[in-house]
């Protein structure tokens, strides 16, 4: 077993510490595997990432300037991107664009502000006792959020309901859960590809014997039942006017590097091992949280595989992901120090 180092940036050891010589290389030899299999996932027939926002962009202006109901708008705007026009995959929930049409864009972007900025506030408090550096947690939340305000981004149900998930990931502790699992709901509304959270955080509180924690995460699903099932029911009203224009599959999901390229601004290339590296430190953190954020990140990695034809869900996962990147540090030099170890027992013989 090697010899426990003090930590760098977190403030106690991390999980790989003392770890024995063979399974520190074991581990540290599956990364560039698990690199390449990220790499080589394709992503195949996406829709590219400017044709769907610039649907949500339009279908925000055209229920603000307009006097069609939502589906009916959502279906023109469909048809002026050029995406498939499936009913029920490719109309979004209707929260968020009903919500942007009706206040002005000036407030959408500060409460968006004031939303990104309260997050990584709440991770800084959140990880004051684990980690040292609260500033670099801080800058790791906004970076790992980089694509918020580009232009046209703030339309997109996935990145509101990203920043909300990383919030409620924040403000969940033993014993205090109940706005956690509030604000999840609330994501949920906005995007339906937050019920994965859901059922990530609501399996964790099963597992750890919280079972009134575990309802709640389950009373948090009620809402997108709900919502989803009038979604639906509406949704069909509008489907008899795209006869002829059928939905087309998307093919696999976007590649597994994208769900932590920060937001879309890494390559698939760059996005790949800063991926495993953040899964690495999320693991490594000793923090209750660390467990459950990493459990969330390949809910997601695995749900990015399927055909949802969506290029946006990374959205839902990036602001947390780059988080892990602060106890990857020391992970990573745990890791290097274990496997690299040549201590030898020397015993001596003493006669006397």
């Amino acid at each position: 077993m090697a010899r426990v180092r003090p930590p760098l940036l977190l403030r106690t050891s991390t999980r790989w510490a003392g770890l024995s010589r063979s399974s520190a290389q074991l581990i540290l030899g599956g990364i560039p595997l698990l690199v390449l299999a990220a790499l080589l996932l394709p992503p195949a027939g996406l829709v590219p990432w400017e044709a769907e926002i610039g649907f949500h962009h339009a279908l925000a202006d055209r229920i603000r300037h307009g006097d069609e109901d939502f589906y009916t708008a959502a279906l023109a705007a469909l048809r002026a991107s050029g995406l498939p026009a499936g009913p029920f995959t490719a109309i979004p929930l209707p929260l968020t664009a009903t919500i942007l049409a009706a206040v002005p864009s000036l407030a959408a972007t500060l409460a968006l502000s004031l939303l990104v900025t309260g997050t990584g506030l709440a991770w800084a408090r959140h990880v004051a006792s684990g980690i040292a550096g609260r500033a670099i947690v801080f800058g790791l939340v906004l970076l790992g959020g980089g694509a918020t305000f580009a232009p046209g981004m703030i339309t997109v149900p996935a990145l509101w309901a990203g920043w909300l998930i990383t919030l409620s990931l924040a403000l969940r502790r033993p014993g205090h859960w109940l706005d956690a699992a509030a604000l999840g709901a609330a994501a949920a509304l906005l995007h339906e590809g937050a019920a994965f959270y859901i059922v990530v955080m609501g399996a964790w509180a099963w597992r750890d014997g919280s079972r009134r924690e575990a309802l709640a995460w389950c009373a948090a699903l009620v809402p997108l039942g709900l919502a989803l099932s009038a979604h639906v029911y509406a949704s069909s009203l509008v489907a008899g006017a795209v006869a002829g224009a059928a939905a087309a599959s998307a093919g696999p999901g976007p590649a597994l590097a994208e769900v932590f390229g920060a937001g879309g601004y890494l390559s698939p290339r760059l996005a790949a091992p800063v991926a495993i590296v953040v899964l690495l430190g999320w693991s490594a953190w000793r923090d209750p949280i660390a467990v459950r954020a990493a459990t969330v990140l390949a809910a997601y990695a695995i749900v990015s595989i399927a055909p949802t034809g969506s290029s946006l869900l990374p959205l839902l996962c990036a602001p947390m992901a780059l988080i892990g990147l602060a106890p990857a540090v020391d992970g990573l030099r745990d890791l290097l120090a274990a496997a690299l170890d040549r201590r030898r027992i020397t015993v001596t013989r003493v006669v006397r």
